[in-house]
């Protein structure tokens, strides 16, 4: 099976993210930033739309 990757861009991506200044910011992004925006998008936007549409119970389960 292969992921897409072969060893060496795997190592060329960490021997990057090892010298890179912005590997913190990459990092960052995916450990803090990607999740509190999927929180926002999913309960500050889907789910307000479903409470005004549909029965406030049934959107909670959904």
């Amino acid at each position: 099976m292969t992921t897409g990757y072969d060893a060496g861009q795997k190592e060329y991506l960490i021997e990057m993210l090892k010298t890179s200044p912005l590997a913190v910011f990459i990092i960052f992004g995916n450990i803090i930033i990607a999740p509190v925006l999927e929180e926002i998008l999913f309960r500050g936007i889907l789910q307000s739309n479903f409470f005004k549409k549909i029965n406030p119970k049934i959107a909670i389960l959904s």
